[in-house]
């Protein structure tokens, strides 16, 4: 099984994605070939800043669709002008959750 996490890009002082809004990981496949996922949230944003990462996100992961294929289509899309995503080395945790939770206090603390 391999663990994947991101930070998750959004509008900055410029205008351009250069913002740390938010980190995501994935994890699998599983014996049944399923992903398992976490993604979480920079505290105390403007619900504009997260909006199209949000969507996005929670009908993926409705759809059953958070995989490694999704966020490979998110990364040669990105344009780093609306939204960026940028794969960061994933910090050692016992679970997918508490790496993504890692991800977002080095964000905060940067």
């Amino acid at each position: 099984m391999r663990r994947r996490c991101f930070y998750l890009m959004g509008h900055g002082p410029t205008g351009a994605a250069v913002r740390v809004v938010g980190a995501l990981g994935i994890e699998g496949p599983s014996a049944g070939a399923q992903w398992e996922s976490h993604f979480s949230w920079i505290p105390l944003l403007e619900e504009v800043d997260v909006q199209g990462w949000r969507e996005d996100l929670e009908r993926a992961r409705g759809a059953g669709a958070l995989d490694e294929d999704l966020v490979e289509h998110w990364v040669e899309t990105a344009n780093g002008i609306t939204r960026d995503i940028t794969e960061v080395e994933s910090p050692e945790a016992p679970s997918l959750a508490l790496a993504v939770e890692a991800l977002v206090d080095l964000a905060l603390v940067s």
